[in-house]
């Protein structure tokens, strides 16, 4: 009323009052009667004054179909949302239920995606209702698909990490939404091209942002930039994480310095000002740059079935928490299951998570035994039986949704066992008939490769010191478990390291060399990395969990620790890090995005190659897989194949505690699964090849001597004298 009496009723201002108070009526009071009194005011006033043609009307109708809606009355729901998506776009007009926009001249791409997903989901509702009406759910789809490509170019616009991320969180059930209804336009119409956009809307919904990342970097370095220019840019960057990094230890402290993060705040504006107008300089000055850095593409089914090796195949899912989309691809056939699932498949994947990583072996053995069992037999059947016969003996790789990324699928059991004692090691493991590896989706198997200096599987390792607290329990099993500031030495590390050492090419740094400096001078000349050491993991800003290298007394640069930032900030040219630390590929989990872990700093920063671990790892186990692994790497073994061997070699030696999966199973290859060395009877064939040409070329030779020899010589023709004329 205050409003009303300073301004008039027509006033602008009036209209996100009467939406609040029309919300308030419909939410609170339950009064959809006085909820839609209020916004037919609020588009009265929005109208008379913006027009029909605006961004607030477009909202209202939306909020006014929004309430019809909730009381069932669908044909009047849709017609406000038509109207919605009239008034948001310029050039739309029709207000056929059954036609829908093309997304340019868009007053507002944020409110567009409402009146899109819920004229979506009513079209579908009346489809099944009205007995599998194809046209509503075409229709559906296709607003389905518009609001993929608004969100695609609201997340172009996005210049900051943390604005993306909660776009991908919002905006995470818009993609499983359109996977489920490609499916279901797949089985009503036959139609293959609704199976391919299936797989299509199931990539696009995997880690888009690190995927754009990497685009970025990549269209800086190919998109015809001078080198001068992505010096700069390098540079802004790594000042920015620098002072980001200054900023966020700052304000760890109980009193922060006004005055430091005063000056820093001023000196990180001024800094993304310069990188802001660095980057419309690319954007404007060089086109290539342009297309390459805001492509949406992803890879497609015949495109994955030519990159897959005859031996491999993927399994990529998508999880609601109702509906599990399995989809199964090898170089000659794509597959699509589903399955309905409920409480109890997320509550087995809790049993598992738990079970892996409490560490309680002295209490209820055998209960854990029989939850451990029951649990992974029941993923088992949910996630790899549907393809049980399609998989035997392949090379899987797993693209995994949701909290499954936190899951080991190699300790998953194709059967139950007999009620015998607690044999952890006797249980049928999918490691045991199948290798395994994973990635953050199919297109980024494809996009990480890049041109790469080789430099002889050379080997840049690190085993950094750490001074330890006087006193620290040692009861089995001693996990290289992180304390922020109280970190203590780890023997096994050590151990892994000096096998390094000796068994491979390689350059090793103990102690105080092993510093964070020397990791940053040497780690873009190495084709292996090695790094056995503390991760400290920060699941509120997961761009500041840290790798722990030895902090060195009176370095003003380096402070030991590599947070994920920095790591983004890295140009690698390694084709494979081990990073042999504890919840190395843990951290948050972010909807719509994965596990914000280190490995994918690794993965930007041009490795496309990660060893890491779901969760804490016992010392002396993870010594021995690890040199395990590095043996079977060596004789020319693939990086999954190698990590499988070096588990099962461990697993069928181990005794009856450390057959525990918890002991063997944290550690996972994600990435290109290439082997880095040659098997040596490949090396040992091509020599006697060579040597086999070499012979027989000398034989030829030789041959073609003696048979030039033994040719009859022609005799000289005899000159006749000329005779001169009489």
């Amino acid at each position: 009323s205050n409003t009303i009496d300073q301004y008039g009723p027509g006033h602008f201002y009036l209209i996100p009052k009467y939406l609040h108070y029309g919300d308030f009526c419909l939410q609170e009071h339950h009064d959809p009667g006085k909820a839609l009194n209020y916004y037919r005011k609020a588009r009265s006033v929005a109208v008379s004054t913006f027009g029909h043609k605006s961004k607030q009307a477009g909202e209202i109708f939306n909020s006014i179909g929004e309430l019809y809606q909730s009381e069932n009355k669908n044909d009047s729901a849709l017609f406000y949302y038509q109207h919605s998506l009239i008034s948001l776009v310029e050039n739309f007009n029709d207000t056929t239920i059954l036609n829908n926009p093309e997304i340019e001249h868009v007053y507002s791409l944020p409110l567009l995606l409402r009146p899109l997903k819920n004229k979506a989901g009513i079209l579908r509702k009346i489809c099944f209702e009205s007995g599998n009406n194809i046209d509503f759910l075409k229709s559906g789809f296709e607003c389905l698909e518009l609001a993929v490509q608004t969100i695609e170019q609201i997340r172009l616009n996005f210049e900051t990490e943390e604005s993306r991320l909660v776009l991908a969180g919002e905006e995470d059930n818009t993609f499983n939404e359109a996977i489920d209804m490609a499916y279901n336009m797949y089985k009503l119409t036959g139609d293959t091209r609704y199976k391919a956009k299936t797989f299509e809307y199931s990539e696009k919904s995997k880690s888009a942002n690190l995927l754009a990342a990497i685009r970025n970097s990549r269209a800086v370095e190919f998109g015809g930039i001078p080198v001068e220019l992505q010096k700069k840019e390098r540079t802004i960057n790594s000042e920015i994480n620098s002072i980001k990094e200054l900023l966020y230890e700052e304000h760890r402290y109980k009193y922060p310095d006004s005055l430091k993060l005063q000056t820093w705040e001023n000196l990180l504006f001024f800094l993304n000002r310069q990188k802001d107008s660095l980057t419309g300089v690319f954007e404007n000055e060089y086109p290539k740059y342009y297309s390459l850095k805001f492509s949406t593409n992803v890879i497609d089914t015949l495109e994955l079935q030519n990159t897959l090796n005859k031996n491999d195949v993927l399994l990529e899912f998508n999880l609601s928490d109702t509906l599990l989309i399995s989809i199964f691809q090898s170089t000659s056939l794509y597959k699509i299951h589903t399955e309905v699932i409920d409480s109890n498949f997320h509550n087995n994947l809790r049993v598992i998570r738990n079970n892996l990583t409490a560490r309680n072996f002295s209490n209820g053995v055998k209960m854990d035994y029989i939850l451990f069992t029951y649990a992974s037999n029941y993923l088992y059947q949910k996630l790899i039986s549907p393809f049980r016969d399609l998989i035997r003996e392949k090379h899987l790789i797993i693209v995994p949704d949701e909290y499954l990324a936190y899951v080991p699928f190699e300790i998953l059991i194709s059967d139950l066992p007999e009620w015998k004692p607690a044999l952890y090691r006797n249980l049928p493991y999918l490691i045991r008939t199948n290798s395994i590896s994973y990635s953050y989706s199919a297109t980024l198997l494809r996009t990480a490769h890049k041109k790469r200096q080789k430099f002889r599987n050379k080997v840049l390792a690190f085993a950094p010191g750490y001074p330890g607290p006087e006193q620290f329990q040692t009861e089995l099993p001693q996990t290289r478990q992180q304390y922020r500031d109280n970190l203590y030495p780890i023997p096994g590390v050590m151990d892994e390291v000096k096998f390094i050492e000796k068994t491979m090419n390689s350059d090793v740094f103990f102690d105080k060399d092993a510093s964070e400096k020397n990791f940053k001078d040497l780690a873009p000349s190495y084709d292996i990395l090695h790094l056995a050491m503390h991760t400290i993991i920060d699941d509120t800003n997961p761009m500041f969990s840290k790798l722990v290298f030895t902090e060195l007394p009176g370095d003003t640069v380096e402070d030991g620790l590599l947070n994920a930032g920095e790591i983004y900030g890295l140009n690698l040219n390694a084709r494979l890090a081990v990073l042999s630390s504890c919840n190395s590929g843990t951290g948050k989990f972010q909807k719509g995005e994965g596990v914000m872990s280190l490995a994918r700093g690794f993965i930007y920063a041009g490795c496309p190659s990660i060893i890491m671990t779901l969760w804490e790892v016992e010392d002396r186990s993870g010594a021995e897989i690890i040199k395990n692994f590095y043996s079977y790497l060596k004789k020319g073994y693939s990086k999954d194949k190698a990590l499988q061997l070096a588990k099962l070699e461990f697993l069928d030696q181990a005794d009856m505690l450390r057959a525990h999966p918890y002991f063997w199973s944290p550690y996972i290859h994600i990435g290109d699964n290439s082997p880095v060395y040659f098997k040596r009877i490949y090396f040992i064939i091509a020599i006697l090849i060579f040597v086999a040409i070499l012979i027989i070329g000398a034989i030829q030779y030789l041959k073609f001597k003696v048979l030039i020899k033994e040719m009859p010589k022609v005799p000289k023709v005899l000159r006749v004298p000329k005779v001169k004329s009489a």
